[in-house]
């Protein structure tokens, strides 16, 4: 039995491996390294983003130490102010109704255009309306992130 996909249940148990341990293997695992296996493909941005916005709720949660259940919309666009302060609050909340209401409920976007570091466009802004997204740069800045906060986690563990 496993506590998350690389740590069994009992190494855990036995404190082998920490909380953060688990925490970091999960979303490792689950969602960044999944993005990162599909991320090649050029047609993958939806699914790239589909993979990845749990964690703008997830890290928002434990930045408050406590659930989002009930106020899920409310931590995953504080947890998208976290991770992207400078990206402006009409985009994050452009891409909560888009990204999180829009496509994970209908398979569909209404008003979002998706590339690939094109240039001149912005990697994650609003144009005319339009919600204008690179999703390879939201799994950049997403994993980076991610990243530092274990770190940041695992220090103050030692501490």
């Amino acid at each position: 039995m496993y506590a998350s996909p690389h740590i069994k249940l009992e190494e855990w148990q036995k404190g082998q491996y920490s909380d953060i341990d688990i925490f970091e293997d999960q979303l490792r695992t689950w969602l960044f390294e999944q993005a990162r296996a599909i991320s090649p493909n050029q047609h993958s941005g939806p699914a790239i983003l589909a993979l990845i916005s749990p964690y703008f709720e997830v890290i928002y949660s434990y930045l408050q130490g406590r659930s989002s259940k009930g106020s899920e919309t409310t931590f995953l666009r504080k947890g998208l102010e976290a991770v992207f302060p400078d990206v402006d609050a009409i985009a994050r909340q452009t891409y909560v109704k888009e990204i999180r209401h829009g496509f994970a409920h209908e398979a569909m976007f209404q008003r979002v255009v998706l590339h690939r570091t094109l240039p001149g466009q912005p990697t994650f802004g609003m144009i005319n309306g339009v919600l204008v997204l690179d999703p390879w740069w939201i799994l950049d800045k997403g994993e980076a992130h991610f990243d530092n906060y274990v770190k940041d986690c695992a220090a103050m563990t030692r501490r």
